[in-house]
């Protein structure tokens, strides 16, 4: 948000075709999503910020994470309004009681949220920010 505004990120268990589901919602009240890039979001390497300064592979990975684990992710985005992000997966928790979550961003804030509030869902979190390779990012 090259303007500056908020993030926010909730997160619910929800009961759906018998089973326990979990919901991620993150929405922001920055400049939203120009109606040309919307359909476009999802796809490998797609951005709009310039030149070195991302790889456009965010949204790609985690729509196929989550696809790839049964649940879906949906955009609700016009341009000059917040923008929102929800998605839904199946509740596998009780199957992995040992299961560790890795956490990668470039953003030390978004790795702090995130981290926080997995160890609060009694998940093990392994947080990375940079390489741990000298020249490597």
């Amino acid at each position: 948000m090259p303007a500056g505004g908020r993030i926010s990120l909730n997160t619910s268990r929800v009961a759906r075709e018998g089973r326990d589901w979990l919901s991620v919602i993150i929405c922001d009240t920055g400049e939203g999503i120009a109606p040309e890039n919307i359909e476009r979001i999802f796809e490998p390497f797609f951005t709009t910020r310039p030149p070195g300064s991302g790889t456009g592979l965010g949204l790609s990975v985690s729509y196929g994470i989550i696809s790839d684990h049964g649940g879906s992710i949906e955009v609700e985005a016009s341009w000059g309004k917040e923008a929102a992000l929800s998605s839904i997966c199946r509740s596998n928790r009780s199957h992995m009681p040992e299961a560790v979550v890795l956490v990668v961003d470039d953003e030390p804030g978004v790795i702090q949220v995130c981290q926080r509030l997995l160890e609060r869902a009694g998940f093990h979190v392994l947080a990375i920010s940079q390489s741990p390779r000298p020249g490597v990012t």
